[in-house]
């Protein structure tokens, strides 16, 4: 197994809820146990965070992307 990218979340992250892989394997979003329910979307490729937004108070258990290649469209549940 070989490392291709690494990423930290917030300071106050309590662990990962769920995970995504893009359908053209470029992104991954995250979504954090915190209190605010961060989501996170990361650019592997370039090693960079793109987005960071709370998602409220509700927890989040899954993230989907869209199934289509370049569509970088994605939902929380």
């Amino acid at each position: 197994m070989q490392s291709i990218a690494d990423f930290q979340l917030g300071p106050t992250s309590k662990g990962v809820a769920a995970l995504s892989i893009s359908a053209c394997a470029r992104y991954v979003a995250v979504a954090d146990m915190s209190n605010d329910h961060m989501v996170y979307v990361y650019n592997v490729e370039r090693n960079k965070m793109l987005l960071v937004h709370s998602s409220g108070s509700s927890p989040i258990s899954t993230i989907q992307w869209s199934g289509r290649e370049n569509d970088l469209k994605f939902v929380v549940l």
